[in-house]
C-alpha cells in the first residue's frame, strides 16, 4: 500500500501504473478501503481539464469515469466506509467548480 499511496503522489505519474499498484494493494489489504480511495482520488484529481497530463493516455472524461467506478467499487466492496460517498462527492463538486470557472454556470441562485 505504501507504494500505491507513493504513485498517487505524483502529478504524472501514469494512471495504468497506479491501478496495477491499487490491484495488488487491495489484494494484500483486502480490508482496507484506502488503495481504491487512492485510486479514485487520483483519477478525479487528473481528470481536471487545467490540470490533466500532456502524455495521459485518457481523456478528462475518460479519468472522471474511472474516478466514478473506483469510488463505486470502493462503496460496493466496503459499505461500512463512508470514503466512496465521500469521493464522488469530492469529484462532483470539483467538477462544478471548474464548470463554473469555464464560464458554465451549472448552479442557479434562486431569489
Amino acid at each position: 500500500m505504501d507504494l500505491a499511496f507513493y504513485v498517487s503522489l505524483g502529478q504524472h505519474a501514469p494512471y495504468d501504473a497506479l491501478r496495477q499498484e491499487v490491484d495488488r494493494a487491495t489484494e494484500l489489504c483486502g480490508d482496507d478501503p484506502t488503495p481504491l480511495w487512492l485510486l479514485g482520488a487520483f483519477a478525479a484529481r487528473q481528470s481536471s481539464v487545467g490540470l490533466t497530463v500532456l502524455e495521459s493516455r485518457y481523456s478528462p472524461g475518460e479519468l472522471t469515469q474511472h474516478a466514478e467506478e473506483a469510488f463505486a467499487r470502493l462503496r460496493e466492496e466496503h459499505p461500512e466506509s463512508p470514503l466512496g460517498w465521500a469521493g464522488a462527492a469530492d469529484l462532483w463538486l470539483d467538477q462544478a467548480d471548474e464548470a463554473e470557472g469555464l464560464v458554465a454556470k451549472p448552479f442557479a441562485v434562486r431569489t
